[in-house]
């Protein structure tokens, strides 16, 4: 398997334009094919620029969830795909060309959560994105790769059989309401994400190569220098450690109602009509340095209150953090 280089951008439906999608399609891609699925109706055609601009743009201007890909038969490819809470774009690039266009990659990406469109983005090496996230045995044996340092769980569909337990992985991803929840090599986060996960936690991660600000509260973090070098232990305790301190784990177990089975839990959720307004209240216990810990450690507590807005995503009403 060529190790291509993945990019995905979660994007607010108000704003999104042709302009914005074009800019990452015009670095020299050289699609074959066209594929999308509108109204229920798959379709492919022959790749064109002016084919998928005019596609696109008729995508756009409707109301109307759409999908819509561009590839060929190595390992590019375009994926844009609208539903009713945002629209996901996803860009699988050559190594190569990802090393050459760099610069520019991350200047379209900081762009697009300075101007308060980007909910959560992230860059990663797509190799390890499989691997981090495949369970089954059976794919490990039949690509010859080791599974002997994973720990293995019943497999919840067949008790006689063994799974890897991915959840242990620093790499594991969680997708909830069409937001990831993970920690990658490259992350933009923006001021709807916070949400979910605090600014302050974000900020307050001081092991990454590189933690930066950006216009309209939108947040950069690079992990490690390499986007390589995933395998380093140095770096895959970086990686995990980001999970940890930020709580994405826990999080998305909460939204997906999954709550890990600790007593001494980092993060609690209650539902209900709270003073403030919300009707589910989320209580995280930190540390002195703001950093997520079992409860029974814990110096301080954050309480948010949230509400399901009419994008049917969590909004938080109120937030204050009290001295334990």
């Amino acid at each position: 398997m060529e190790n291509g280089i993945v990019i995905k951008i979660i994007m607010k439906n108000k704003g999104i334009s042709l302009k914005l999608f074009k800019e990452f399609y015009s670095l020299g891609f050289n699609f074959e094919t066209i594929r999308y699925n509108y109204k229920k109706k798959a379709t492919t055609k022959k790749f064109s620029e002016e084919n998928f601009d005019e596609l696109l743009s008729k995508f756009l201007d409707g109301n109307d969830n759409f999908e819509v890909d561009a590839y060929n038969n190595g390992p590019c490819m375009i994926s844009i795909r609208r539903t009713e809470q945002n629209c996901n774009l996803m860009i699988t690039i050559e190594l190569n060309k990802f090393i050459v266009n760099r610069e520019s990659i991350f200047y379209k990406t900081n762009e697009i959560f300075e101007n308060s469109l980007g909910i959560v983005g992230y860059i990663c090496a797509r190799e390890d994105m499989l691997w981090q996230n495949v369970e089954q045995l059976d794919y490990y044996k039949v690509h010859n790769k080791a599974y002997n340092e994973r720990q293995l769980i019943p497999s919840p569909y067949f008790s006689d059989d063994k799974i890897i337990d991915i959840e242990q992985n620093p790499g594991h991803y969680h997708i909830v309401n069409n937001i990831w929840f993970g920690s990658a090599w490259a992350m933009w986060f923006g001021k709807e994400y916070y949400n979910y996960i605090p600014l302050k936690r974000i900020e307050s991660f001081n092991m990454a190569y590189e933690n930066i600000p950006l216009k309209g509260s939108a947040r950069r973090v690079l992990l490690y220098k390499d986007v390589l070098s995933y395998e380093d232990n140095d770096n895959r305790y970086i990686q995990q450690k980001f999970k940890n301190v930020t709580g994405m784990d826990e999080v998305a177990h909460i939204l997906m109602n999954k709550p890990k089975e600790n007593i001494d839990s980092t993060i609690e959720i209650i539902e209900g009509v709270f003073e403030h307004g919300g009707t589910k209240q989320i209580k995280s216990y930190i540390d002195n340095d703001n950093s997520l810990i079992e409860k029974s450690k814990a110096s301080k507590v954050e309480i948010c209150e949230m509400v399901l807005n009419d994008n049917k995503v969590w909004e938080t009403v109120w937030r204050e953090v009290k001295d334990i």
